[in-house]
């Protein structure tokens, strides 16, 4: 990671330590430390009001307010920034707006899509910014072996669009889904869960996958798993 993302990190974490509140780096941002790669997602979680925090620390800067959910996007000097308050989410059907409580972090992790993505690490106002790795769900042991797993049964039901997201990962990384998964999947595909998806969460899906490295394999694996021509414009 690049040097002036972690002096970022550092005032990150002494403005939480000001405030007394937990802060932490989470998903993609740890999944790709881990693995080794360079990181364009920096994604931060704090055990308080994401929207509050960042008015009051970046009273100056670009931002992009998510009142609902209670997240905020910040235009920085190292880029974007995408701030989350700690909650836990839950559907009352499928492919519905979640309801949102917030929550401790590590609950909050339980709300992600694959374990891979279910991992923490706190920032600390240090030389070494870097804290403890939170790993309650074994994602490191599966980010190892290349696998993709679920964290609930009702993962893809809750949230379909995490299916288009995994094939993603089985595309770009060599990964594979899970037994479990592929059972879901099955459940999925059979039930018609992505057609109850809306819209424009299918178009903005349908976008990144043509940033992928190799969007048409994307594409044909989408085919082979759900049967479908995915092309919602």
């Amino acid at each position: 990671m690049e040097r002036k993302i972690k002096v970022f990190l550092g005032r990150l974490a002494n403005y939480a330590k000001q405030e007394g509140i937990r802060i932490a780096l989470v998903g993609g941002s740890v999944r790709d430390m881990l693995l080794g790669r360079d990181s364009f997602d920096i994604d931060i979680v704090l055990e308080a009001d994401a929207i509050d925090f960042v008015r009051h620390w970046f009273p100056s800067s670009k931002k992009r307010v998510y009142k609902y959910f209670r997240t905020c996007s910040v235009w920085t000097d190292i880029g974007r920034v995408d701030f989350a308050t700690a909650r836990t989410e839950t559907y009352p059907s499928c492919a519905s707006r979640p309801l949102i409580t917030p929550a401790r972090l590590e609950d909050d992790l339980f709300r992600r899509d694959f374990t891979i993505n279910a991992m923490a690490i706190l920032l600390k106002a240090t030389e070494n910014v870097f804290g403890q790795l939170i790993d309650i769900h074994g994602g490191k042991n599966d980010l190892s072996r290349g696998v993709l797993d679920v964290l609930h049964p009702r993962s893809f039901c809750d949230d379909p669009i995490r299916i288009l997201r995994g094939i993603r990962y089985v595309v770009r990384f060599g990964f594979r889904f899970s037994d479990r998964c592929l059972e879901l999947i099955k459940e999925a595909r059979d039930k018609g869960y992505i057609n109850l998806v809306p819209r424009d969460r299918l178009v903005d899906e349908y976008h990144l996958i043509q940033k992928e490295p190799i969007p048409e394999r994307v594409f044909e694996e989408i085919k082979r798993y759900l049967g479908i021509d995915f092309c919602p414009l």
